[in-house]
């Protein structure tokens, strides 16, 4: 999960809006950080740019851990 949650900040950073940054921000304090950041992405219309941000940092997350080991990877 600590990743996701790192994801989840990384997003939030990228935002440009500044409420809806201010928001996400919000939503990402504390216990149920994960339900709130979710229940903002709709509020917001965020959501399917989350989960292509998502997506795409977790292709770097596997392609580093194959780096890492020594493994081929494709794209």
């Amino acid at each position: 999960k600590q990743n996701e949650f790192e994801m989840m900040n990384g997003f939030t950073e990228a935002i440009t809006n500044p409420r809806a940054n201010e928001l996400l921000c919000i939503a990402l304090e504390g216990k149920g950080a994960f339900r709130r950041f979710k229940d903002t992405l709709h509020r917001i219309d965020k959501t399917d740019e989350w989960y292509t941000f998502k997506r795409e940092a977790y292709i770097v997350l596997a392609r580093e851990w194959c780096n890492d080991n020594n493994i081929p990877y494709f794209r």
